[in-house]
């Protein structure tokens, strides 16, 4: 996930471990998202801006229906919540560097439909999506002011 050199090798790998981060949780095998995968989600913070797009790919996990669609028994609540605490766990540990991010990557002019604009746009949003991940009185502040505090 964190060294490839083909795109989609990293995207697929990223995809399996944060699959099988979350189904660890929902299973009782974890009490926490593997931390390998949250370390390697510092590696695409560190590369986002070389391809936004993509890193915009990479900061999301797969998608509670995903998630349904690899269990025998499907418990929605079970789902949802080990999909928050990888999130929320992702943006303890990277807070900083999805504010930064965030920050950097800020419109500078006007709206434009280009792909290199709107691949901005998504990383941009991956960020605030983390940055805002603990749904607290806290997250409606600025992300740069955010960032420090950690999810509960």
């Amino acid at each position: 996930m964190a060294r490839d050199a083909d795109s989609f090798n990293r995207w697929e790998a990223g995809q399996s471990a944060a699959r099988a981060a979350m189904l660890d949780l929902i299973e009782g095998k974890a009490s926490k998202p593997d931390p390998h995968y949250v370390e390697a989600v510092g590696e695409v913070l560190a590369r986002a801006k070389d391809d936004m797009a993509f890193a915009a790919n990479m900061l999301s996990p797969p998608l509670e229906s995903e998630l349904a669609m690899a269990m025998a028994v499907v418990d929605p609540d079970a789902i949802h919540a080990a999909r928050l605490t990888l999130v929320r766990t992702i943006a303890a540990a990277h807070g900083e560097s999805f504010a930064a991010l965030y920050e950097s990557t800020a419109n500078e002019g006007a709206f434009s439909p280009d792909a290199a604009s709107a691949g901005r746009r998504a990383l941009r949003n991956a960020c605030l999506r983390y940055l805002t991940s603990a749904d607290d009185e806290n997250a409606h502040r600025s992300p740069t002011r955010i960032s420090a505090r950690r999810p509960t």
